[in-house]
């Protein structure tokens, strides 16, 4: 099983830079559409959409980069789930810890 380690909505709202894929993973599988209309309305700055519908391509993924994912709060698994099957492929990986709700509780920066 691969390994997927923590990263603080701070330290990557610190670090975040060209060295960082940031994406979002926010999904529902009743509503496809419903992530796609989450990640519009606000999320973390730069960060990709790839919601999980759209893992099969790996769109936006980097091989020379961290890719750090995110999806609703801490306890949704969607991150963690994409962490491993990213990372099976080859793909470095970490986790926002949190989701996206520990973005806005911690009142950093939102892109729309």
């Amino acid at each position: 099983m691969p390994h997927t380690t923590l990263i603080s909505t701070e330290a990557l709202a610190a670090h975040a830079g060209p060295d960082w894929v940031i994406v979002d993973c926010r999904y529902d599988l009743g509503n496809e559409q419903w992530g796609r209309d989450e990640y519009l309305s606000g999320h973390v700055p730069g960060a990709v959409n790839l919601p999980e519908e759209k893992w099969d391509t790996l769109e936006g993924l980097s091989k020379e980069a961290t890719n750090v994912l995110y999806c609703y709060t801490q306890t949704c698994h969607l991150a963690s789930r994409a962490a491993q099957r990213f990372s099976r492929e080859g793909y470095p990986v970490m986790e926002m810890e949190g989701g996206f709700e520990a973005w806005k509780d911690s009142d950093l920066e939102i892109q729309k």
